[in-house]
């Protein structure tokens, strides 16, 4: 079934972008490949900031990140995720033109279904807060996934791409839904697993776009 599902998602790719993607050469064993379920995505390395909305609200904590995206410019980006009183929760992107709350860059309401916030878009203190970076297309550049979830029945990942425009550093890309412990899998696939029957959501990033693979 995985077999077709794969054969699926190339043959929708060719047919919507003319193009093919080569096979994806990783260091990654994932035979033996244990999925961290003390996170939301697991991206099989330490690249990405990680926080409880408890941690957030009860002491003004905040979490905080420099990182180099791979665009060869020079700089490192920096990201925080924290929480004001008065602009409620913000998860920052900053380059050194212009800066983003990632939460005001969503488009088509992806968190419609996760109740991850009070209101006034303060976060509720039993959710989970990530921002991961991966080269989810290998172009040489890392997409910024934003994860927010419960760690037990609720999660959404969602893909941005950086760019150079001031005004939109950040390009919306698309949402994944699964449950919970979101992962890299092979050639770079996004797996979501759902449901109580070891149930997947498959996602694969290409030419600035989300495919699902369908059964």
């Amino acid at each position: 079934m995985r077999f077709m599902k794969i054969v699926i998602i190339i043959l929708s790719l060719a047919l919507l972008s003319g193009c093919r993607r080569e096979n994806v050469k990783s260091n990654i064993d994932y035979e033996n490949l244990t999925i961290r379920d003390d996170i939301l995505f697991d991206i099989h390395n330490d690249n990405f900031i990680f926080i409880k909305g408890e941690d957030i609200n009860s002491d003004g904590s905040n979490a905080f990140m420099e990182f180099d995206m791979g665009k060869n410019d020079g700089t490192r980006e920096m990201f925080r995720i924290r929480a004001d009183a008065k602009s409620g929760t913000e998860i920052m992107y900053y380059n050194d033109r212009a800066a983003v709350n990632l939460l005001n860059a969503l488009k088509h309401n992806p968190l419609e279904n996760i109740n991850a916030f009070e209101e006034g878009t303060l976060p509720k203190k039993d959710y989970y807060f990530q921002v991961s970076f991966y080269d989810l297309d290998e172009d040489g550049q890392k997409e910024i996934i934003l994860s927010i979830g419960n760690m037990d029945n609720e999660e959404v990942s969602i893909i941005f791409k950086t760019t150079d425009s001031v005004d939109t550093p950040a390009k919306y890309i698309g949402a994944v839904y699964g449950e919970q412990s979101m992962y890299i899998s092979t050639n770079n696939h996004i797996f979501a697993p759902y449901g109580t029957a070891d149930q997947i959501n498959d996602y694969m990033y290409l030419n600035e776009k989300l495919y699902k693979a369908v059964d």
